[in-house]
């Protein structure tokens, strides 16, 4: 309640009050209440390298504290708080914390209160974490199947695999290989259970792989196609072309070849390393579908003739002159 009660001053026996000013003061008394609140854990830092907090499974203990103040003051309750720093930790977190409470604007408010407990636990889990990648796995194969056979393609399950430990190694490595697999001789489709070749510091999610090698008969076509490319002209040149049809003949797995679309065979010639207009005879190239491997080509090599495009082009200004000139 309020009113303006007289103040009262204790004195020793042989001192006297001579005045006392003000004589009264107003007071207003409000009913101490209690009230109870969640805590909130603020956690700040990050742990070492290669460690990670498992920040969304905190442990509270207690979860809930109770603050005893006017109503007034529990009115202005925005949040209850223990602050913990997990900065550069290599080990859990696992300590009693103050407990502090906040208004709505974040000022620090914790002295109008009791509070119980005064404190309480607070554990992180802060767990090791080794460096990782994800690393290819390709078949390490030996020898060749039986003559008349090609591998039509090799299956790897998985084709990738987790790789952890020494950080220096893993940033170099591009892919694993299977221990060898000897294939010599085989004349149909084979799976084998092999183990991936690796240094020792590094581990493995999965240390065995299944590589399955499939074989097929072999077949040959032949077709004919017209040189139309060339590759690497040096600058300021042209290449001609001969009209020269090249027979080739091509072999691959029967499926490979049944599906074989003739367009994706493509001969040409290769101007690398010729700098001076000239005839050259080059040998013809070829790009080929996966699978498919070159048996021969008829003619093997062409004679080509480079001219400079400077020379032409001035050649061709001096006849248009003349013409005009005419």
């Amino acid at each position: 309640g309020e009113g303006s009660p007289r103040v009262q001053v204790d004195l020793p026996p042989d001192v006297s009050l001579v005045s006392l000013s003000p004589e009264s003061i107003d007071l207003t008394l409000e009913a101490k209440v209690s009230e109870t609140f969640a805590v909130v854990a603020n956690v700040i830092g990050e742990p070492a390298e290669n460690y990670t907090a498992l920040l969304e499974n905190l442990l509270l203990s207690p979860q809930e504290v109770s603050l005893s103040a006017s109503a007034s003051m529990i009115e202005q309750v925005g949040s209850v708080v223990v602050n913990a720093d997990i900065s550069d930790l290599e080990s859990s977190y696992n300590r009693n914390l103050p407990v502090e409470v906040l208004d709505q604007n974040g000022n620090n408010i914790t002295r109008e209160f009791t509070i119980s407990p005064e404190s309480v636990n607070l554990v992180v889990n802060v767990l090791y974490e080794e460096p990782e990648a994800t690393v290819a796995v390709r078949a390490n194969l030996l020898g060749e199947p039986a003559e008349g056979y090609q591998i039509s393609y090799t299956v790897i399950e998985p084709n990738t695999v987790r790789a952890f430990g020494d950080l220096a190694t893993l940033g170099t490595l591009y892919y694993l290989l299977t221990e060898p697999i000897d294939i010599s001789g085989i004349s149909r489709t084979t799976s084998y259970s092999v183990d991936i070749e690796h240094d020792s510091n590094i581990s493995l999610a999965q240390e065995t792989v299944t590589v399955t090698v499939r074989v097929e008969p072999v077949a040959t076509q032949t077709y004919t196609r017209n040189l139309l490319h060339t590759q690497n002209v040096a600058e300021g040149l042209e290449c001609l072309l001969p009209d020269e049809v090249i027979e080739i003949e091509v072999a691959g797995p029967d499926t490979a070849m049944q599906g074989l679309d003739e367009t994706r065979i493509v001969p040409y010639v290769d101007c690398a390393g010729i700098t001076e207009p000239g005839d050259y005879e080059l040998p013809v190239s070829f790009s080929l579908p996966a699978n498919i491997d070159l048996v021969r080509a008829t003619p093997e090599t062409v004679t080509v003739t480079l001219i400079d495009t400077a020379t032409e082009s001035e050649g061709d200004g001096e006849t248009a002159a003349e013409e005009e000139g005419a």
